[in-house]
């Protein structure tokens, strides 16, 4: 037991808000029954489904110790922080939520800034009991402050394989994020192990606390790079409480219902046909097909006859064209004009209103085949398949989006009349948009691994983001996808979201990965295009990563026999290695994950083994960020295996065998 003089006291304390949260929930499961009963009443309906709700994060805390912290402050009140609100029967708080406001001077007061508090004061807690309490004095700003031993306590915990909360451990800059406004966009560059992805659930679950009537409404939707990470992250929120949040990767939401393949590439064809020309070409040829009027138009309905001149007609379309963003939206707008033109020239307006003549001009002989002739409106299916079959009958308006011949070519032999694989779906999202559909937008989104988005992609989330409200989370450094951005600013510029002007936040400490295997790690940052900072560190595994010199034959099997020996004494082990090696390896060793780069990014292994890091640097384009990403996954243990040496200031980093 502690010998902390306050041990017995904050155990009784934890003993009492207990209790309170056991009746609680007990109050809440009797108001639950009386509340389900008449389900024809709406009201009742909904304050049935408020108090489920309530249920299920009463119950999601009972999972824990009721409180995990204690703040006092300079007028001699003591707040408990927990996952949850817990009152007693008068209402008084026995113990306050962590999102609460009042709760931020416990993860950002410091000595040189107490923001009013004179300690804060941390549990240690196995299960539902106190093990260990950690106080630090916030009135003297002289004092130390290392790394509190609880955050140790949660670095230093054996991994699952699935991703926990971390309520109880986020640190100041992690803290800012989580807590940063809701309407701006926010992008947030964080180092490998700076907790950028937890730290982006959390802010979800703080925005739903904080922003609870717009967001129960229109929705939080959380989107990643691949199944395995969407898994790796699923158990977070629910141990928050919060079970309404979507989360999916992209390809699942632009997919729906359809269930297409994955691209085979990487392959030229895809990044052309995922990039920022590939959304000028889309909208230059679904824009070709209208057609200025060669003919003038009479129409004739009960209100009279009236005409337009067809270089009137035709000025309106270009009007419209130079207009409107988008095509759906333009034809709308010069088939409105054409209308207002007619109504003008009947001889007898007081006879109706311009709505009243629209309605009967639309129904008139010759009217619907006059707009058609000169303004087909495309289905997105058919926008799509125009949009290939341009590439063919119109190569001038490839030309014009900048294409070179051998890109034409490239899309040209790859061409289709129908989506063919996940990456089809982005273009087809693309089509919609030009043609003018509505795309559903969420309250809240938050973005993970987005320095793999391709241009497209990014458009694509951006149409579905409300007011500007999106955290995107990232690594410039980790980029493998088919495009890389210099800068944040940049990928906010593609995604082309109508708001405020842009954060851009910095995780700059990495808590997990140690100091040894990310000083590696960094050296190869002066090889990337972009301009990032080094990451920092806080632990040591004690130890270089180790660099095993084999003959090529020897490569793979070495590497298997290392994984196994790993997987003795640790839980979870990964072979990282180039995809062509991965390919190879087709049945892995149970209990051992192998992966590519792209495979293993926001991903962590206590241990792991890098095969053939020379090759994975030497690929194109992104070697330097693909070594980058397999050498910040390890945890304990580092094993390069390789049969060509490293330049010299990266085999400087290592121990070789």
């Amino acid at each position: 037991m502690s010998d902390h003089p306050d041990f017995a006291a904050e155990q009784d304390y934890l003993d009492r808000a207990r209790v309170e949260l056991d009746r609680a929930r007990e109050e809440v499961r009797a108001s639950f029954d009386w509340a389900d009963q008449d389900r024809s009443d709406p009201d009742a309906m909904a304050l049935a489904a408020n108090l489920r709700a309530r249920l299920y994060q009463l119950d999601t805390a009972g999972s824990y110790a009721p409180c995990f912290a204690r703040l006092d402050d300079e007028d001699g009140e003591q707040l408990y922080i927990g996952r949850q609100h817990i009152a007693d029967r008068e209402q008084n708080p026995v113990v306050i939520d962590w999102r609460a406001p009042r709760a931020a001077a416990f993860y950002r007061a410091t000595p040189l800034d107490p923001m009013g508090c004179v300690l804060r004061r941390q549990f240690i807690l196995e299960d539902q009991d106190l093990v260990e309490i950690y106080d630090t004095d916030l009135s003297d700003p002289h004092a130390s402050v290392g790394v509190p031993d609880p955050l140790l306590a949660e670095i230093n915990r054996a991994r699952t394989g699935r991703m926990r909360e971390v309520v109880a451990t986020i640190q100041v800059e992690q803290d800012e994020i989580v807590r940063a406004p809701r309407e701006q966009p926010l992008f947030v560059q964080g180092g490998p192990g700076t907790g950028k992805t937890v730290v982006g659930l959390h802010r979800a679950a703080y925005l739903l606390y904080e922003h609870r009537d717009v967001l129960s409404k229109d929705g939080v939707l959380i989107l990643g790079p691949n199944e395995r990470f969407m898994e790796y992250i699923s158990e977070v929120l629910p141990q928050l409480g919060e079970r309404t949040v979507r989360q999916l990767t992209l390809s699942q939401l632009l997919a729906g219902r359809r269930r297409l393949p994955q691209s085979a590439g990487p392959h030229p064809f895809d990044r052309l046909r995922t990039g920022h020309r590939m959304a000028e070409l889309i909208s230059a040829a679904l824009r070709s097909r209208a057609e200025p009027p060669d003919t003038d138009l009479r129409v004739r309905t009960r209100f009279g006859s009236a005409s337009i001149a067809a270089d009137r007609a035709a000025e309106l379309m270009d009007d419209a064209l130079g207009r409107y963003p988008t095509v759906g939206l333009a034809r709308r707008n010069w088939i409105a004009g054409v209308v207002r033109e007619l109504f003008r020239a009947l001889p007898q307006r007081d006879r109706t209103s311009v709505s009243d003549y629209a309605s009967e001009v639309r129904r008139a002989d010759g009217f619907r085949g006059y707009v058609d002739r000169h303004w087909k409106a495309d289905s997105e299916a058919e926008g799509f398949a125009l949009v290939w079959r341009t590439l063919e009958t119109r190569p001038d308006i490839a030309e014009r989006c900048r294409f070179s011949e051998a890109e034409r070519e490239t899309l040209a032999a790859h061409r289709r009349a129908k989506p063919r694989d996940t990456l089809d779906l982005v273009v087809l999202d693309e089509v919609r948009a030009a043609l003018g559909k509505r795309t559903p937008t969420h309250g809240h989104v938050v973005l993970d691994e987005a320095q793999d988005l391709t241009p497209l992609e990014l458009r694509a989330v951006g149409r579905r983001v409300d007011k500007g409200s999106i955290t995107v989370l990232g690594d410039l450094a980790q980029s493998t996808g088919l495009h890389t951005y210099p800068s944040w600013h940049r990928v906010a510029q593609l995604m082309a979201i109508d708001a405020h002007e842009p954060i851009v936040g910095q995780l700059s400490i990495g808590y997990r990965v140690p100091a040894e295997f990310v000083e590696l790690a960094n050296r190869l940052l002066p090889r990337m295009g972009a301009d990032l900072a080094p990451t920092g560190f806080i632990r040591n595994a004690g130890r270089l990563p180790r660099f095993a010199l084999l003959a090529a034959e020897q490569v793979t099997g070495t590497a298997m026999a290392t994984a196994r020996e790993l997987a003795k004494s640790v839980h979870t082990v990964a072979v990282v290695a180039p995809a062509e090696t991965v390919a190879s390896l087709a049945d892995p060793e149970p209990g051992i994950a192998v992966l590519t780069p792209a495979e293993a990014k926001g991903l962590e292994f206590e241990a792991v083994v890098v095969v053939d890091p020379a090759v994975m640097l030497a690929e194109e384009p992104s070697g330097p960020n693909q070594l980058f990403v397999a050498l910040t996954r390890a945890l304990q243990d580092l094993v390069l295996v390789g049969s060509t040496t490293l330049p010299g200031d990266l085999m400087a980093a290592t121990a070789i065998e």
